[in-house]
């Protein structure tokens, strides 16, 4: 494991693609230098999006337009809630709605 993410580094590194490597890598979430202290913190946590969701249902780009990220972002985040059983995710056409497991 330990060369795997090695290798993994070094191409991001080289390659100096941080969108394919958060890609590679589903456990990567956004992170941004705090100022004050100094450290990397999550952009958007899981209490934050949880929040947004609490007592009602959100498609993927309403939690991006009110997170003011990208769309893909917003479903990445999604998803690894769903896969937490944070969240649930209904399909409607062409959208997903989504809301907390305590709204289901």
């Amino acid at each position: 494991m330990g060369t795997l993410y090695f290798l993994f580094e070094l191409f991001c590194r080289s390659h100096s693609r941080v969108i394919l490597c958060q890609r590679l890598n589903p456990k990567s979430v956004p992170r941004r230098r705090n100022d004050e202290s100094g450290r990397y913190q999550e952009i958007y946590s899981d209490e934050e999006i949880l929040s947004l969701l609490e007592g009602t249902r959100l498609s993927t780009s309403e939690v991006a337009d009110q997170l003011d990220c990208h769309r893909t972002t917003a479903h990445d985040r999604l998803s690894e809630l769903e896969d937490e059983e944070k969240v649930t995710s209904n399909q409607a056409g062409n959208t997903l709605i989504w809301e907390t497991e305590d709204s289901a």
